[in-house]
């Protein structure tokens, strides 16, 4: 019993960890659409190494 209870808690915390990182990928790439299209505007920055809103340029 104590075993299925790990394997359903570890299953549920996996299944989170991937809904988030859908989710964060989704923003992500929501974010860069809206740039391409013109719906947000850039962050006027300095700093070129930002590539938060670039998912497509990710390595």
């Amino acid at each position: 019993m104590i075993i299925i209870c790990l394997y359903v808690a570890i299953g549920l915390s996996v299944f989170a960890m991937c809904f988030k990182l859908m989710q964060e990928e989704v923003v992500d790439k929501m974010k860069w659409f809206a740039l391409r299209i013109g719906i947000l505007k850039r962050k006027e920055t300095t700093d070129t190494t930002d590539r938060s809103l670039y998912p497509m340029s990710r390595i």
